[in-house]
């Protein structure tokens, strides 16, 4: 997954149609890039930008969605610009355009330890999420936590729910399992094992399937 720039986070291609369908690019925007500056990343000058490249996402048929802030509290002096609920629906409605979306990034709405909205914010942005990057996290106390295992018994977030309404909203972008431990002895960039997050990719697909069965 390339980096074009700082605001942007990768670029990846889905299919639609199955098999020989159309190619949609999808692109990925920080919210923390952008809000930087301070003032550069509030939600009126993000809608304001959002309108700007309107015409050229929708000349190409690009979906971009906005990556919320990690954690979802303010850290090194910086503001936090999208936390949850409240600012995802505000900006998604600034710009009420199909490509002006959301990439639902359950680590990051899931340190505010409250899952239930993360459910509420897929319904509320249901046809607007372009990617989603699902994986666990296990806390300690109400800002110590740790990235777990994708199992949802290895964590507090039940991956299952979050998969379910996924399914139920009509999904059909890009999931990746995000982020991954170093494990049997691996060695890479941190929070990024390649080991890990083969196993998180094969338990969401797995979840995924089940629930699509269980709808037959």
């Amino acid at each position: 997954m390339p980096v074009l720039a700082q605001q942007v986070a990768g670029l990846g291609v889905a299919q639609r149609g199955g098999d020989g369908g159309a190619a949609v690019p999808r692109v990925e925007v920080v919210a923390g890039a952008l809000g930087a500056s301070g003032k550069a990343g509030e939600p009126a000058l993000q809608a304001q930008r959002a309108e700007a490249i309107g015409p050229v996402c929708e000349r190409y048929d690009i979906r971009m969605g906005i990556h919320p802030d990690d954690p979802a509290w303010p850290i090194f002096g910086l503001p936090r610009i999208v936390t949850g609920k409240e600012q995802i629906e505000r900006l998604l409605k600034a710009v009420d355009r199909p490509y002006n979306g959301l990439t639902l990034c359950t680590g990051s709405l899931g340190s505010k330890q409250q899952q239930g909205e993360i459910l509420d914010i897929i319904e509320t942005a249901r046809g607007r999420i372009p990617f989603a990057h699902v994986r666990n996290l296990k806390f300690n106390s109400p800002r110590d936590f740790e990235e777990a295992a994708h199992l949802s018994s290895d964590g507090s977030m039940d991956l299952y729910l979050i998969m379910r309404k996924l399914y139920e909203s009509g999904f059909d972008g890009i999931i990746r399992p995000d982020h991954g431990r170093m494990i049997w002895g691996e060695k890479a960039m941190p929070g990024y094992g390649l080991y890990d997050r083969a196993l998180g990719a094969c338990y969401l697909e797995g979840l995924w399937e089940a629930i699509a069965k269980d709808r037959q």
